[in-house]
């Protein structure tokens, strides 16, 4: 379902910005990831869509978690959860088997927090695969 090759403009380039958004993701920098792959999500065609669509859910979910918003970060986790889960075990050339697992442990930190306030999650990190 998920191939290296879709219709759009300057393909290079949208892969460029791809990698910015996940190098930012990486560096915990949730809203420019953001940012970033909305303007990439706006001109793509592909299939992966709905990928680049779950990374900017993750991105959002992490940013609300980090600012106290355990609600919203939980709704958001669970959709990008969802969408990455469909394209496992890659896309794009990003391990989405081994970030589907870790947003699920987050998640479940999430649910099972205790009355202290909001829990320490792991926020993973967006991997390659490696041939």
């Amino acid at each position: 379902m998920c191939g290296a090759h879709s219709s759009m403009p300057d393909a290079e380039g949208v892969r460029r910005e791809i990698e910015k958004g996940v190098a930012e993701f990486n560096r915990r920098e949730f809203f420019q990831c953001h940012e970033t792959l909305e303007d990439v999500w706006r001109i793509y065609s592909g299939a992966e869509r709905e990928y680049i669509q779950g990374v900017i859910q993750l991105a959002v979910g992490y940013y609300h978690h980090l600012r106290g918003n355990q609600v919203g970060a939980l709704k958001l986790l669970r959709r990008a959860h969802e969408r990455i889960l469909k394209f496992q075990p890659s896309c794009l050339g990003f391990d989405t088997k081994t970030l589907a697992s870790a947003v699920l442990e987050d998640i479940e930190r999430l649910t099972s927090k205790s009355e202290n306030g909001a829990p320490n999650l792991a926020v993973p990190t967006i991997g390659y695969i490696r041939n």
